[in-house]
């Protein structure tokens, strides 16, 4: 592996990740440099926020690949001239070796940008920072399906990530001596700074996140547990951790438990669970996660089981929800009109963006304000994973009737669909607060395309 190094002050890391936008010196700098190595083709080893987002803008066209810790796996092809590194200074050894395991680099060259943050302690890190210093593990914590526990900080994808087991006898044992030095979530965690539990601190679990089964309803086109090309196996809902499950929550006694799936609402025990999880920890909140495409008595009966639910959609139209999901999207709207109805302080309706349905989350929005819940969130679905965005090639000789690959296609799409959400959101801000909603639209929506997210948090 031929390593270079830009050496970067790591000041510079800390405000890229804050703002998304890698500064002009530095853009051109990296430029410079992969010219300098005739590297034309860029692999981009990064998440899809903060340094990953900024490095991905700065080079345009030039990246051709992109991989994380998710999706990097061994005997994959390599087709580029040159990896760079769009990570956390602290977590380069990690995810060189990562690479020196699976990818067959040779001697193309691997760009790391920053200099390593200095040796500082913890209180002083949380001095400067203003941070919490703690073991997030023993505030949140996630479940899969196949009962593996992991730290709840998007880190459940990750096998070496990995707690234990909800059948393993020692799992409090595993807990407390868990150490997740090398973890690649910071983009998530701004709030916090990881340290590993020491003797005697209590378990306090804040929340816990349970995937359940993942028999679904659903076969959406985005599914990232790929519930649609699962075999025989998730044909039917399995209900066999129920018991482990209803154990540890009479141990732990969480604030809140999420719980998704699959899809619960159509797995028909998930009631009988809701009534053993409130026995074994009758403080704890219970938040639902649905599709909401079920029979609208089912709407009943989930306003009594759950305290919250998030109710997903993705796509408005008929036909764009058909598309990406295989069903009807009048159900879904019936059952979040329904459970308004009955408690909308229960209610949050999200709409999942993807670059197929970006479109119509304007018209998402209006018809959601007029529902009334208690919260509308709009998510960015990993666009940046599904188009290849562009910029133009300005220059002696530039003609964009002969360079199609730099029409700004993706670019405009985005930007438009965005001013109409504004639009939107502008017109019914009145009518929002009367209500009390809460509006989230996600970072990343702004960050593909450049858009300015300071209107939105201002507002």
């Amino acid at each position: 592996m031929n390593l270079k190094h830009l050496d970067w002050e790591h000041a510079l890391y800390r405000q890229v990740v804050e703002t998304g936008v890698l500064g002009v010196p530095q853009a051109a700098s990296l430029r410079g440099e992969l010219e300098s190595l005739d590297a034309r083709r860029v692999l981009l080893y990064g998440v899809n926020q903060g340094t990953g987002a900024a490095v991905r803008l700065a080079l345009g066209a030039m990246v051709t690949g992109y991989v994380n810790s998710d999706t990097l796996f061994k005997g994959q092809e390599v087709d580029c001239d040159a990896v760079v590194l769009a990570v956390s200074p602290r977590h380069y050894a990690a995810v060189l070796n990562r690479l020196e395991d699976t990818l067959d680099l040779g001697r193309r060259p691997v760009l790391t940008l920053f200099d390593h943050e200095p040796e500082t302690s913890l209180e002083t890190m949380r001095g400067a920072t203003g941070k919490r210093v703690r073991p997030c593990h023993f505030e949140d914590m996630f479940i899969n399906h196949a009962g593996e526990v992991f730290p709840g900080c998007l880190t459940w994808s990750d096998p070496a990530k990995r707690i234990g087991h909800l059948g393993d006898a020692d799992l409090m044992q595993r807990l407390q001596d868990f150490d997740i030095r090398t973890c690649q979530c910071e983009p998530w965690s701004f709030n916090s700074i990881f340290r590993p539990a020491v003797a005697g601190e209590a378990v306090c679990i804040r929340t816990l996140n349970i995937e359940l089964s993942l028999f679904c309803n659903s076969r959406c086109a985005m599914c990232c547990v790929h519930a649609p090309e699962y075999t025989a196996e998730f044909k039917q809902p399995d209900y066999s951790l129920y018991p482990e499950i209803i154990a540890l929550v009479k141990r732990l006694r969480p604030a809140s438990i999420y719980l998704q799936g699959g899809e619960l609402l159509v797995q028909e025990r998930i009631f009988e669970l809701c009534a053993a999880l409130r026995e074994a920890s009758p403080q704890t909140a219970l938040a639902l996660v649905t599709n909401g495409n079920v029979p609208g008595k089912l709407a009943d009966r989930a306003v009594c089981a759950f305290d919250s639910m998030v109710v997903s959609l993705y796509g408005h139209t008929p036909q764009t929800y058909k598309v990406l999901t295989g069903l009807n999207v009048e159900r879904a709207h019936a059952f979040s009109r329904r459970v308004a109805a009955i408690a909308p302080e229960k209610l949050t309706l999200k709409y999942l963006a993807t670059p197929v349905n970006i479109h119509e989350a304007s018209l998402f929005l209006d018809w959601a304000i007029r529902v009334g819940p208690r919260g509308i969130q709009i998510i960015d679905a990993d666009s940046s994973d599904y188009v290849r965005f562009t910029r133009p090639r300005r220059g002696p000789g530039f003609d964009p009737r002969r360079n199609p690959l730099h029409d700004l296609y993706w670019e405009r799409i985005f930007t438009r669909s965005i001013r109409d959400l504004e639009r939107v959101a502008s017109a019914r801000r009145d009518e929002m607060a009367a209500l009390g909603l809460d509006l989230t639209v996600c970072g990343g929506v702004f960050d593909m395309i450049g858009v300015d997210a300071s209107l939105w948090r201002a507002s």
